[in-house]
C-alpha cells in the first residue's frame, strides 16, 4: 500500500534554514559589536580577517558581512531562535 505524504502534518510554521546569507554593513566595528558581542555569534577566525569583509558563524549558518556604503535592504523580518540550555 502506498503511503501518502501529509504536508500539513510536517508543517512547522514556515521555518527556513539559511545556510549562507550575504549582507552589507556600513561600519564593521558596529557589525562586530552587534553580531559577536551583542548576539553572541562567532567570527570565523580563518576566513576574511581583514576589515573589508567578515564571516560570522551561528552554528551551521554563516553571514558574510561585506563593508559597503550602498546597502541593500531585504523586505521582511529576520528572526533567530535559540534553545535555552540548562533548564
Amino acid at each position: 500500500m502506498d503511503q501518502v505524504y501529509d504536508r500539513a502534518a510536517a508543517d512547522i510554521d514556515n521555518i527556513i534554514g539559511l545556510e549562507h546569507v550575504n549582507t552589507t554593513i556600513d561600519d564593521q566595528r558596529l557589525g562586530t559589536l552587534f553580531y559577536v558581542v551583542g548576539l553572541g555569534f562567532t567570527r570565523d577566525p580563518y576566513m576574511s580577517v581583514g576589515d573589508e569583509n567578515m564571516w560570522i558563524n551561528l552554528g551551521r549558518q554563516q553571514f558574510t558581512c561585506r563593508r559597503a556604503a550602498n546597502r541593500r535592504c531585504c523586505a521582511g523580518t529576520w528572526a533567530w531562535s535559540f534553545p535555552i540550555s540548562g533548564s
